[in-house]
């Protein structure tokens, strides 16, 4: 099965070069900062493990997961659960979570503070990566994105009219401009 996630393969990767200030929790090299299509991470070029923001995976993997995972993170007290690795920002010790991959269960080390977890190089295998479509917002098709761009195209004018104190369409007109290009969408959203 073939995956598409920016946590597991270099491809569409920027290198932006060593970041001395992160340092892998595995072999304590310096880490290179990754930028990818969807946000930033930090890779491990010795032992090919990931330092990724909370952030970043929630717009690659899937909610639920995410969800379940950072409330866990969220919910150990400090000082449980505590592994041996340090955060490759701050290197105060991470906590380790039990997750429940593609598979299997495994263990993932996460700051509270930085929102950073860390992964080694098999375990970004198990991360239920959401497919490419699953985030994207349906796409309108021509005639409803040109609705919707003339009415923003009239609202504009109106409010040019507005600022140079020329007569313009009352604001009833305009709702009603705007409530019929809107049920129109619906309309064509529905069928």
């Amino acid at each position: 099965m073939a995956r598409h996630s920016a946590l597991e393969s270099d491809e569409g990767w920027q290198d932006s070069g060593v970041m001395p200030e992160n340092l892998c929790p595995s072999c304590s090299r310096p880490l290179h900062k990754i930028t990818t299509d969807l946000g930033v991470l930090w890779a491990c070029e010795f032992c090919k493990g990931r330092a990724v923001t909370v952030a970043l995976l929630r717009r690659q993997v899937d909610r639920d997961f995410m969800n379940r995972l950072w409330q866990d993170v969220r919910s150990t007290p400090r000082g449980n659960h505590l592994g041996g690795r340090l955060c490759p920002a701050c290197r105060n010790p991470m906590l380790q979570i039990g997750a429940d991959g593609v598979g299997e269960r495994f263990q993932i080390d996460a700051c509270k503070t930085c929102q950073f977890l860390w992964f080694d190089e098999s375990e970004t295998a198990q991360l239920p990566i959401l497919s490419p479509n699953a985030s994207a917002e349906p796409e309108l098709d021509a005639k409803a994105r040109e609705a919707v761009a003339l009415a923003k195209v009239k609202l504009l004018r109106e409010q040019a009219d507005r600022e140079e104190n020329r007569p313009m369409a009352s604001p009833v007109d305009v709702g009603n401009i705007l409530s019929q290009a809107v049920m129109w969408l619906l309309e064509k959203k529905i069928r």
